[in-house]
């Protein structure tokens, strides 16, 4: 991804959420930091939702080393991708005016397909079956649907999720959508089958209502 803004020499706080001397001080440290060396704790502070700790331009200088956190599978990763998707819907015009949110988006559609391509069923303790390791894929979807903007929000990440789409990761998405996505199940399904689905095809037909029943729309 290429970097828009030098390494700013500060963070601003431009929403005054850096009160204390100590609050300050941990923002002078995190520019100390290396780029490499940054982790959970710094990143999430950059890039704190509603409250980031610099300055659009401050920020998204550390936007690669955001994405190659949350593609780390470290245990703090998805509450990353929360902070991060916040504040993308933030500032959603400044990054399509630097030509960065398709890069974005791009990311967070590998990111899920990736997380989706490793997953185990168990049995919770109710005997229904339910996907194990999905934190992230999970919090992914969950950002998207609570997007403000509709060009930005599940519908979009969706139909481009949904491009080339096989049986496996079709499953997968609807399973993801049946835990995740208060009021969007059917419309995550219609996104599903109009990507994927030859209704001229009788096999595609059978497999259609395969994935209706199984999701239980």
């Amino acid at each position: 991804m290429k970097i828009c803004y030098s390494r700013p020499l500060k963070l601003s706080d431009p929403f005054g959420d850096f009160m204390s001397e100590e609050d300050r001080e941990f923002l002078r440290g995190i520019i100390r930091k290396s780029d490499d060396t940054l982790g959970w704790e710094e990143l999430s502070c950059i890039f704190q939702g509603i409250l980031p700790a610099g300055t659009y331009e401050e920020c998204a200088y550390f936007i690669p080393w955001a994405l190659k956190f949350m593609a780390s599978g470290d245990d703090a990763a998805s509450s990353l991708v929360d902070e991060f998707c916040r504040w993308c819907d933030e500032n959603i015009e400044s990054l399509k005016n630097d030509l960065l949110w398709n890069e974005i988006l791009g990311f967070f559609i590998k990111l899920f397909v990736d997380c989706t391509g490793k997953l185990v069923l168990y049995r919770n303790g109710d005997g229904v079956l339910y996907p194990e390791n999905l934190d992230i894929a999970e919090t992914v979807l969950e950002c998207f649907d609570s997007m403000k903007r509709i060009d930005t929000g599940i519908a979009p990440f969706l139909s481009l999720l949904c491009e080339n789409m096989d049986y496996p990761k079709a499953v997968w998405t609807l399973t993801l959508s049946r835990y995740t996505l208060a009021g969007c199940q059917r419309q995550a399904y219609d996104i599903v089958m109009e990507n994927i689905c030859d209704s001229s095809n009788p096999d595609e037909l059978e497999y259609q209502d395969k994935l209706l029943r199984y999701s239980n729309f």
